[in-house]
């Protein structure tokens, strides 16, 4: 990819701050003058796509992208004041919150996420958009039929609190118990009732989704999600605060307070249009293999290997912190099921907002400032899956695989 990179200049650049020096109402000579300067930075990683055939054409014009940006925003107060007394100073012009003068560079842009990380979220977001995904999980639920949930002991819990209000229970045994009914409920009862209710949707609509099915069965089928998102944000608290430049202490009452806030969020998403083939049911056997791929696609009732996995005791606390059941999902839905991908897309964008606020400073002039200073950064990040899935490699395929995508004509040489 090629790369470029540019300084942004900024909104407030070039304004002029002006503190003198006054001796028996008389202006000395050598004022100190500072000149505001905000510079922002950029840089692109890019092979270049055709964008102007957005919308004029079926054909895939995408590819991998990165872009980092990192920007300044002044909104400086504007104050006049002039401290009393036989000698005075005087500040007039911007008052900024944490510095009238910055030039970014690459240190304070967000860093990409890795090739890895990417490929991960990519493959999370594959599995969720997959139109042949069972709409409800009838071989899963018939794999733990042998343990049904533990019927919450709901009406012990009157009799237990009562006995801790008079002091007759241990908080150790209830909080134990509270425990274990907590992970009955989020273990046992909600999957439970979710099974039963995906099962009861599917039927209730058996016909409408046999026939969409059957219908997008060779066409191009696109999707979107969200594949991941989360925001968090912190303060800290700078101390005393006298405004940049500084307002000259002759002027200031009592300084204010400085605290820096920090927002940082991450939102991927995933887009790409995928291709199934129900086997069209024109002989005996055609037609067993069709509605098999019907009830497969209604309620997951194949012992396929996402069934066993999920089947598995600790594969939650492996999907907890691995998307290995999504790896496992993709696996059966291209070898198994057929699926492939004309385009698939996962990006992402990270965004750290740092504001800098500034209030309380109180000048003997009687003003009492307060102003705000923000530093932006945001990087956008674009991968681009192959028609078997994200991080794979394309002399890895075989030759059914390469006979595939060469007929359907999604080969990207």
């Amino acid at each position: 990819m090629s790369y470029k990179s540019r300084s942004l200049q900024g909104d407030s650049s070039g304004e002029i701050i002006t503190q003198s020096f006054y001796v028996n109402n008389v202006k000395q000579p050598g004022d100190t003058i500072y000149t505001s300067k905000l510079v922002g930075f950029q840089e692109v990683s890019s092979d270049g796509h055709p964008v102007h055939l957005l919308g004029r054409t079926g054909r895939d014009i995408g590819g991998p992208f990165y872009s980092a940006k990192a920007e300044m925003t002044g909104n400086p107060a504007r104050i006049l004041t002039r401290s009393p007394g036989y000698i005075s100073y005087s500040h007039d012009g911007p008052l900024y919150a944490w510095t009238y003068t910055k030039t970014l560079g690459k240190a304070d842009l967000v860093p990409p996420v890795s090739q890895a990380t990417l490929d991960a979220w990519g493959t999370t977001g594959i599995a969720r958009a997959d139109p042949t995904r069972p709409l409800s999980g009838m071989g899963q639920f018939f794999g733990e039929l042998h343990e049904l949930p533990r019927v919450p002991d709901i009406q012990n819990w009157k009799a237990i609190t009562k006995n801790f209000l008079r002091g007759n229970a241990s908080k150790r045994r209830i909080a134990k118990k509270g425990a274990s009914d907590y992970l009955n409920y989020q273990f046992g009862w909600a999957p439970f009732v979710k099974d039963i209710t995906d099962f009861a949707r599917t039927t209730m609509h058996l016909t409408r989704e046999a026939q969409r099915y059957a219908r997008n069965s060779g066409r191009h089928v696109r999707r979107h999600n969200r594949v991941y998102s989360s925001t968090t944000t912190s303060v800290e608290n700078l101390g005393s605060w006298y405004g940049d430049p500084a307002v000259p202490f002759n002027c200031v009452e009592a300084p204010g307070k400085l605290l820096k806030t920090t927002t940082y969020t991450v939102d991927v998403w995933f887009s790409g249009a995928f291709t199934y083939y129900l086997p069209v049911p024109d002989s005996q056997v055609n037609e067993w293999r069709y509605y098999e791929a019907q009830a497969q696609h209604l309620y997951g009732a194949r012992p396929t290997p996402e069934v066993l996995w999920q089947l598995a005791p600790w594969s939650w606390a492996v999907d907890w912190v691995t998307n290995a059941g999504d790896v496992i999902h993709n696996l059966q839905s291209f070898a198994l099921d057929g699926t492939i991908l004309h385009y698939g897309y996962v990006m992402a964008t990270q965004t750290r907002t740092q504001t800098w606020s500034g209030s309380g400073l109180r000048l003997k002039d009687g003003q009492v400032i307060a102003t705000a200073q923000t530093q932006s950064a945001v990087t956008k990040q674009r991968a681009v899956a192959t028609p078997y899935g994200f991080g794979l490699d394309w002399g890895s395929f075989t030759p059914r695989q390469l006979s595939i995508i060469a007929a359907l004509g999604i080969s990207r040489g």
